[in-house]
């Protein structure tokens, strides 16, 4: 396994994961590398394997989610929301 540009950060993650199993590959600065479980590589699009498994990023904001919603009326809440604002005449 070589590569270039990311080198130093993927070697630290192969070496501090390194009994963990690979469970795909991915692509990154042209050279492929394998992606070991609980690597912290997030998904790309040449990924491979199980990206169920992957180390998935989702940030502080995941905690406001508190039910799921079609994208429809999130969109919708969100358009409302700013028609809300210039009607107040709030400078957004």
């Amino acid at each position: 396994y070589r590569t270039r540009v990311p080198s130093a950060y993927c070697k630290l993650n192969l070496r501090h994961h390194r009994d963990e199993p690979v469970i795909g590959h991915t692509i990154i600065a042209g050279q492929e590398m394998p992606v070991l479980r609980f690597m912290g590589i997030p998904p790309n699009a040449d990924s491979t394997g199980d990206i169920e498994l992957r180390g998935l990023l989702a940030g502080q904001a995941v905690g406001q989610i508190h039910d799921i919603r079609p994208a429809k009326e999130i969109v919708r809440d969100l358009v409302n929301g700013v028609d809300e604002i210039y009607r107040r005449g709030i400078d957004p």
